[in-house]
Order: structure tokens, then sequence, then C-alpha cells
């Protein structure tokens, strides 16, 4: 209605700032010293004032006003040590790293209603306290990690990872995971029996196996991250003035890293120096699922987080561009692309009973796309 939105007044302002650092040092040995450093800063302010004429309700309370402040920062700080050498037709390139990273939230609102006169949107000048909310979150992750990548010949490729790394979402007994990788390539377009070939410019082949982690986990029913799940967490009231605590979520202590093992190979090739071709498979499976899992209404929660459960992807992936027009003023390219996935989920927690996880059913020999 016209009335609402003549009489309704809302203001958002957001300030940002984003500040980096980044320092090399040559070492002796061909070592190289880096650090890199990144800080982020965003604070959200808004107000939302609605006059008595915007109806109804807002003459009944003879105006409501509500003012909040959001506080995000986020705090990237890594040191990596470097090793390169060429050798010959040998080649090394070792890196070993540490990584932090801190996400903090604060947000802060207060509502209030009946203002006095036509004054401005101050909280001061309100008469009678509505609501108020205050919370903070913190998100920290820490890890080691290593790469060894060695060649022979530009021809030939071996390359090694290994992660150590920790979440805060998990207790700190169950708080670090190992993750690791390894892969080998082939650039077939570098051996002899293809120097001469005058439609191959460019040929690879490559696979590689390696697992990951995954520490993301939401509260049930929701898209919001449940960053402390290891914790019996509560909402405080109060009671004609006493205060009290209800249990809102179950924690879980042995809650720890949802792990993937990914398998994949990939052929890439460029033709006549205008076309280029890909054709990759892939396999990913992720066992130690992050659940929501249903529990008993006798328990008086409707479900508690675990490790539990495992499901695999798989698909094909490809792709092909065209250069049309490579001038020195003007280039054209066309590109398409192509993927499929296969998605199963190939254990369940309880004995794989079936979840209901809003409008979709988990189940065994399913797809969690299932409704």
């Amino acid at each position: 209605p016209l009335a609402v939105i003549e009489n309704t007044v809302e203001t958002n302002v957001r300030d940002n700032f984003n500040g980096g650092l980044r320092a090399k040092i040559d070492l002796p040995l061909n070592f190289k010293f880096e650090y890199v450093m990144n800080y982020l800063a965003q604070v959200d302010q808004g107000t939302d004032f609605t006059k008595p004429g915007a109806g109804a309700f807002a003459a009944a309370q003879n105006g409501l006003l509500e003012n909040n402040r959001d506080n995000f920062s986020a705090f990237t700080n890594q040191q990596l040590l470097t090793w390169k050498k060429d050798n010959d037709g040998d080649s090394f390139d070792v890196l070993v790293g540490h990584e932090t990273y801190e996400e903090n939230f604060t947000t802060l609102s207060l509502s209030k209603r009946n203002l006095i006169g036509d004054f401005s949107p101050i909280l001061d000048n309100t008469a009678v306290y509505v609501s108020a909310m205050n919370y903070n979150t913190n998100y920290t992750t820490e890890g080691y990690f290593s790469r060894f990548i060695y060649g022979l010949d530009n021809t030939y490729y071996l390359n090694l990872t290994g992660r150590y790394d920790a979440s805060s979402v998990f207790h700190p007994d169950e708080r670090w995971g190992t993750f690791w990788s390894a892969g080998a390539s082939w650039v077939m377009s570098n051996e002899d029996f293809m120097a001469d070939s005058e439609i191959i410019d460019y040929a690879k082949l490559a696979i590689n196996y390696g697992t990951t982690g995954n520490d993301r986990i939401f509260y049930e029913g929701t898209g919001v991250r449940n960053l402390v799940a290891y914790e019996n967490q509560y909402t405080i009231d109060e009671n004609n003035g006493a205060l009290t605590q209800t249990l809102s979520y179950l924690g879980n202590k042995d809650l720890t890293w949802e792990k993937s093992a990914s398998f994949d190979i990939a052929y890439e090739m460029s033709l006549f120096d205008k076309v280029n071709l890909s054709l990759g498979y892939y396999r990913k499976k992720s066992n130690d699922l992050l659940f929501n899992t249903p529990l008993p209404i006798s328990t008086g929660q409707a479900s508690r987080p675990k490790n539990s459960g495992s499901m695999v992807n798989s698909g094909i992936e490809t792709e092909i561009s065209w250069n049309a027009v490579k001038k020195e003023n003007i280039n054209v390219t066309f590109n398409a692309n192509l993927s499929t996935l296969n998605n199963e989920i190939t254990a369940l927690p309880d004995d794989n009973e079936p979840i209901q996880v809003l409008n979709y059913r988990r189940e065994v020999g399913k797809s969690i796309f299932d409704y």
C-alpha cells in the first residue's frame, strides 16, 4: 500500500576494508620464503523506521523503530617455503607451508516502539522496549601443507601433496585431519613420435587420486552453518523474571571431518592451433558424512550431528573450444561444454533407515536430489 511506502524509511550502509601484504625473501640454495596476509572487514548498519501512518498495526504501536549493526572480519595468514631446481631434464618444485584463517561475526539489533512526536529515527526518541538480539560467532582453521612436483624432459610429471588441517567446528580431540593426493601426467605431444604432427599441437593425459575434508554442517532445516557442532547449545530466556535455559541443539564431541576420495582421469588436445578438446571422467566417494541424524521424539530433540553414511558422485566432463578468428585486433572464440552427474547414497545412519531432509528423502541406492 502507498501508506506503508510513504511512512516507512529503511536505510542500509556498508563499509568495507580489504588489505593485503605479500613479502618474498630469496634464501641460499634456491630456497625462497614468502609471507602472505590478507585482512577483510565489513560493517553493516541498518535502520527500519515505521511511522504510525503506515497502517493499523503501526498506529497501535505509535510507530516502530529497529536499529541493527553487523561486524564481519576475516584474517588469512600464510608462510610458504619453496625450492625449485632444473638439472639436465630433471625439474623439481617443492613447497611446504602453514596457514591460519580466522573469521569473526557479531550482530546487535534493538527494537522499540511508541515514538515521541515526529522526531528522527533515534532509539532515545522511543519509549517502549520491544526486543533485542546480540550474538557472535568465530570460525578458525589451521593447516600444514606440502607439495612435490617432479618433471622429466618436460614430458613426464609426478605430483604429490599432503595436508594436515584443523577446524574449530570440531572438539579439540577430533579437530585434526590428514589429507593427501597423488597424480601423474604425460605430455604426449613432446614425444618424438608426435614431433612432426601437423594436426596435433598439444596432447596431455593426466590421472589423479586424492582425499579432501569437509567441515560444513548446518542447523537442522536451515542454510546456517553450525560452527560449534560439538557443543550443546542453549536458548537463554526468562520466566517471570527468572533466568531459563532451553536446550536448542545437541552437540557431539566425536564429530570429525567428512572425508572424500576422488579419482579422475583427463585427456587434453589442441588441433590445428584452433581447436581445443578435453575429456575427463571423475569418481568421488564421500565417507563419514556430516548428518543431522533424527532422534526419537522422547528425547525432546529433533536430531543430533553425527558422522555417518556415504555417497558416490561420478560423471564425465567434456569441453570444446574453437578459435574461429585470430587476428591482431580481433579474436573470436566459441566454447561448448557438457557434463554428467550420477549421485548415489551408499550408506545411511541407523541401519540405513531413510531420512527426510526438508523436501528430500535420503535413501540408500537413491540420489540426494530425489524427492
